[in-house]
């Protein structure tokens, strides 16, 4: 939505051109001088007046209704240990032709690792999405590890030639060229999740699609907050179906054929596990061998089901969609390359990143209810800048704080839309499997 640019006098919000500035009340407009002295004694403004664009003045009353906390294992198993629920978490898969298949799918995958053709795949039951354009950004967080050949600066200097002109505006993000992705190929997408932060590249993606919204910083916050609870959230439900889930606990019944999965390694020592090798220092191919822990060094010492990656990022992509809908597809895609990241190191089962991606998802909606429970109104994209509002009295904040009350008590209690959280999660399941 567009708008003619405000004149000099709509910016002026009817006052003469020549109306004193700053006020009488704060004190004389010229500046200060040793012949013009200020006065003994200023009377200071008595309250904030200044006109313009006011910055979010409902977020003082965010907190009156409950705030988005971490998912807690007896709330969630109440959906993802139910058969009937779509949000269920099933046992991973035991079948010999099931195993089989995914053990053919790893090796088949290791042959492929240095293909730029082969990122993507539309294969049944095999698919693979394209890299996200969210994983392309550049500049890159210092943490993450990249293929130095593939920048613009450091490229060229690494080959002892000289960068191109415009270099340096790809590596500050300022421009985009093809020639110069971050992510080409399987390997370079396995090392890039190989060690990074839990969430790495979502708050990346986050960052960049921060930078084009103009939200307060209340809701900036709200934002990230969001993110780094459900990514918590997230890796807590992970854990638990890893290691825990057979023996239950308190207000948590105990399930079977959902923990301690073993690692592809395990059924197959001749499995090519990327990992076991460290990424050599141009982050272009593999360096020495790791010597420990043994067998397969490189194989986390966790047990397989579901991903952690890919439960942390199909939540992470989910409540950052809810923030920014207009980038799903994107996000989508992020969160498979995260996933797929672990198929292409050797390390996962395909049922490992299914089932994680819609896990997380789950837990994403739940932490979503909680937001729609709190009374926060979206941001209006839509929403111009008014240059001459004035604050708030009294009388409009007290009336905000009342209808946010309000809206607190006819909220539905924390919990009473797992149905509609559920559809929704198995209908992405079913675009997943």
């Amino acid at each position: 939505m567009t708008k003619t640019p405000p004149t000099i006098e709509e910016l002026h919000c009817g006052c003469g051109h020549d109306d004193p500035w700053p006020p009488p009340s704060i004190g004389p407009a010229p500046e200060p001088t040793p012949a013009n002295p200020p006065p003994e004694a200023t009377v200071p403004p008595q309250r904030y007046d200044l006109r313009g664009p006011q910055v979010e003045p409902a977020a003082s009353f965010w907190t009156l209704c409950r705030v988005p906390c971490v998912i807690r294992i007896e709330e969630l198993v109440k959906r993802t240990d139910q058969p009937d629920d779509p949000c269920y978490f099933p046992p991973y898969p035991t079948d010999s032709s099931v195993v089989r298949d995914e053990l053919d799918e790893l090796v088949e995958l290791a042959s492929m690792r240095d293909d730029p053709e082969a990122v993507a795949g539309n294969r049944p039951r095999r698919e693979r999405r394209g890299i996200s354009p969210l994983l392309q950004l550049r500049p890159q967080p210092i943490t993450a590890v990249v293929n130095v050949e593939h920048d613009p600066v450091l490229g060229p200097v690494h080959a002892g030639r000289q960068p191109e002109h415009h270099a340096i505006e790809i590596v500050r993000g300022r421009i985009t060229d093809a020639r110069f992705p971050v992510i080409r190929t399987g390997r370079e997408l396995a090392r890039y999740f190989e060690e990074e932060t839990p969430g790495l590249a979502h708050r990346l993606a986050l960052t960049q699609l921060l930078s084009q919204q103009m939200w307060s910083p209340p809701r900036q916050a709200l934002a990230w907050a969001a993110l780094d609870i459900t990514i918590y959230s997230a890796l807590l439900a992970a854990w638990h179906y890893k290691w825990a889930a057979h023996i239950g606990g308190p207000s948590v019944p105990a399930r079977a054929g959902v923990s301690l999965r073993p690692r592809p390694i395990e059924a197959d020592y001749r499995m090519s596990v990327l990992f076991n090798r460290m990424v050599n220092d141009a982050g272009s191919g593999d360096g020495d061998r790791r010597r420990l822990p043994d067998p397969s060094p490189g194989t986390p010492r966790h047990p397989a089901y579901p991903s952690g990656h890919s439960t942390y990022a199909g939540a992470a992509s989910e409540i950052l969609s809810y923030f920014f809908p207009d980038y799903t597809e994107e996000l989508d895609r992020l969160a498979d390359n995260a996933g797929m990241a672990r198929l292409w190191a050797g390390i996962h089962w395909r049922s490992d990143h299914v089932e994680g991606k819609k896990l997380g998802r789950c837990v994403a909606r739940m932490v979503i209810e909680q937001l729609e429970a709190s009374c926060i109104c979206p941001d209006d994209p839509c929403r111009m800048a008014d240059f001459c509002a004035p604050p708030p009295g009294d009388k409009e904040l007290e009336t905000c704080r009342d209808e946010t009350l309000a809206c607190c008590e006819e909220t539905h209690p924390y919990g009473q839309r797992s149905q509609e959280a559920g559809d929704q999660a198995e209908e992405a399941h079913r675009d997943d499997a």
